[in-house]
């Protein structure tokens, strides 16, 4: 029955964003399209095109008791732009899910960002004898129409339920110190999600995080540390059809 239960939840998590989601994006109540984060491979690679550094990153989270999900990311900057790259796995005992990203993002313009991925996805039941795999492409933009506003973009295929996610949003940056994100994320059959998020940066080394999303309804909150070349991520996430998410990363920056 376990196996049978969670086959059913695939569908929300095989899109690689709900799987492979930045611990920082997660307090953010999930917005994605303005970051230029450590996971923009899978989130809006349009975002690599801003990165200055290579990176590496490990991270856990747990959306269920039974259910753990591990992330390995990879950042690497070239003289046009970054290539990068998220690997993850999840899965109990007989069943398992496994997802690459492979993305490209590039600077068009000092205003305008582009990026391209590939998610490749397989699942199986070894005991049913199952296995499917599925290949996403997703497509993002971002522009800085000013110091202090960033509006993105984001479309990406979603061959399991053979239908395209569309995102848009804006994030807009006050006091030298806080960052405000909106959101709106558009699921052909499933309604829209509003998601929004506030960064506030208490010192150099320490910045809180705060989010809200509906569809369902989640509420969040993060902390994120800094100490010289790493950066620690600690978040959570309280869901009212499912209780807390937590989630925690590392990444090494050089």
């Amino acid at each position: 029955m376990l196996p049978v239960f969670f086959l059913s939840l695939f569908p929300v998590f095989i899109t690689g964003q709900s799987v492979a989601q930045e611990s920082s994006r997660a307090a953010l109540g999930g917005t994605f399209v303005t970051g230029s984060g450590f996971m923009s491979a899978c989130q809006n690679q349009a975002g690599l095109g801003w990165i200055e550094h290579h990176s590496l990153s490990l991270q856990h989270s747990r959306p269920f008791m039974e259910l753990g999900v591990s992330v390995l990311a990879a950042q690497i900057k070239d003289p046009k732009g970054a290539w990068g790259t998220v690997f993850s796995t999840f899965g109990i005992t007989g069943l398992r899910q496994s997802s690459v990203w492979l993305s490209y993002g590039m600077r068009l313009s000092p205003s305008l960002s582009a990026g391209l991925g590939m998610h490749f996805h397989t699942f199986s039941i070894p005991e049913k004898s199952f296995f499917h795999s599925g290949l996403d492409l997703a497509l993002g933009l971002q522009t800085r129409i000013s110091e202090h506003w960033v509006l993105g973009v984001h479309m990406a295929t979603e061959s399991s339920r053979q239908s395209m996610c569309i995102s848009a949003g804006c994030a807009y940056s006050f006091f030298n110190t806080a960052t405000c994100y909106s959101e709106l994320h558009i699921k052909p059959g499933q309604g829209i999600q509003l998601a929004n998020g506030l960064e506030w940066s208490l010192r150099k080394q320490f910045s809180l995080m705060l989010g809200i999303s509906n569809l369902p309804l989640t509420w969040s909150a993060g902390v994120a540390v800094l100490r010289q070349n790493w950066v620690m991520h600690l978040a959570f996430q309280y869901v009212t059809e499912n209780g807390s998410i937590p989630h925690s990363s590392l990444h090494y920056v050089w």
